[in-house]
């Protein structure tokens, strides 16, 4: 398995909508808006930050060359003054769940969103009974966190009614949490 990631192109999108769509993916997330077509997606993908400074990003993943996963990111203002936010959803295959894939292209991504601004804050959500998810976000070193009542409302609208945890990461407890995830270093004898 040879796992990269790389921002997403134009030529990614349909594999990325097809990924989303897939009925065991949607079963841990969010059902996809009405108006969200691959179309809207490369718009978003080539915007510019919306009415609120919310900017958008999106990462693919790859074994060897074929896409199996995504991460998008909303960049906006914290919730502390100063301080930009990154909020981060992601998908992965069935075929590659289960195979620490996610674990290891976060650990890059995030280890790049750190460089360009160590002290952003990164959310990330998932729903309460996404096992594999939440084990990833533990993984990562995040830490749970108390949603804004407006985000919660989103959310709960967004999910039906399914209960979601909002979690909450900071360059030092990604630095401990990979830290942790290293092998031991072999001692010289």
């Amino acid at each position: 398995m040879a796992i990269t990631i790389k921002p997403t192109e134009i030529a990614d999108i349909d594999a990325i909508f097809a990924l989303r769509n897939d009925p065991d993916v949607l079963r841990h997330q969010y059902q996809p808006r009405k108006g969200e077509t691959p179309a809207s997606f490369e718009k978003k993908l080539a915007g510019h930050p919306n009415v609120l400074g919310i900017s958008f990003r999106c990462t693919s993943i790859f074994d060897d060359g074929v896409l199996v996963g995504h991460v998008m990111q909303h960049f906006g203002p914290g919730p502390e003054g100063g301080r930009r936010s990154c909020e981060c959803g992601w998908n992965l295959a069935k075929s590659h769940w289960g195979q620490g894939v996610m674990p290891r292209a976060l650990t890059e991504l995030f280890a790049q969103l750190f460089d360009e601004d160590p002290r952003l804050i990164v959310f990330a959500c998932c729903f309460a009974s996404n096992h594999r998810s939440r084990r990833v976000i533990e993984k990562l070193g995040f830490q749970p966190d108390r949603m804004h009542w407006m985000v919660w409302l989103t959310h709960l609208v967004r999910s039906h009614g399914r209960r979601i945890e909002q979690y909450r990461l900071d360059r030092l407890r990604y630095r401990r949490a990979v830290a942790r995830m290293a092998p031991p270093s072999e001692s010289a004898g």
